[in-house]
């Protein structure tokens, strides 16, 4: 049994680093940290011609990536995943790769999230270093769906997590969209909201969180489609 403790070893390890990103990254004052202004600098000054992120947060992600890729390369080769969908798999490679591109969304999520809540002036720039993190969010969570298919026909103990995970990447797709600096790097919005209601509808039942996801996922569906 050395190989499964192995796995079981590694998935902990990324269990680990899933905590380890979130206590790095969300924290009360991380937005004003993206754009690279203290919480004072941002009261006394609320118009910057760039965006400008902070040096060391950035390397705060580029680090905690590293580890991520250090935990699939640890991987033993029978079950290492392979990452982009090329080949189906099983449920042990499906599980693992779910980890994967949910780890690596979550490290540059935040950074999605500041470029789409601000409202852009014509002046105003983002830096490719800060649209390519927003790209490698986006990409994973493609990568999470396509994955996630695979398993959410299936009712398991994981299912509800698969739910509310597929309407998490969804829903940032959705707000790339919507932002002018990423629409270009979500142009496939209307598949993508097409994909997600199709996989969410058979597990509707009333009153349950799941129907609510799917309920959600429709009336973005919607709203994108008319203000489209």
């Amino acid at each position: 049994m050395p190989l499964l403790r192995t796995i079981r070893s590694r998935r902990d390890l990324c269990a680990t680093l899933l905590n380890r990103i979130h206590y790095s990254l969300f924290f009360a004052d991380s937005l004003t940290i993206y754009a690279g202004r203290s919480k004072e600098a941002t009261s006394s000054c609320s118009h910057l011609p760039v965006l400008n992120p902070d040096t060391s947060h950035m390397c705060v992600c580029d680090e905690l990536s590293r580890q991520l890729e250090a935990w699939h390369d640890g991987l033993p080769e029978e079950v290492k995943p392979e990452l982009t969908g090329a080949t189906r798999g099983n449920r042990q490679a499906y599980l693992l790769r779910l980890l994967y591109w949910s780890s690596k969304q979550n490290i540059y999520r935040a950074f999605l999230i500041y470029v789409s809540s601000r409202a852009w002036e014509h002046a105003e720039v983002v830096p490719q270093a800060v649209l390519d993190m927003c790209g490698t969010c986006l990409d994973a969570c493609r990568m999470y769906l396509m994955t996630a298919r695979h398993l959410i026909y299936e009712r398991t103990p994981y299912s509800y997590s698969y739910a509310m995970a597929w309407l998490t990447s969804s829903l940032l797709l959705s707000i790339a969209a919507r932002s002018p600096p990423l629409q270009l790097l979500a142009e496939d919005i209307g598949t993508i909201h097409q994909v997600t209601i199709a996989h969410l509808k058979p597990w509707t039942q009333p009153h349950t969180s799941d129907r609510s996801a799917y309920e959600i996922a429709c009336l973005v569906a919607t709203k994108q489609h008319f203000d489209g």
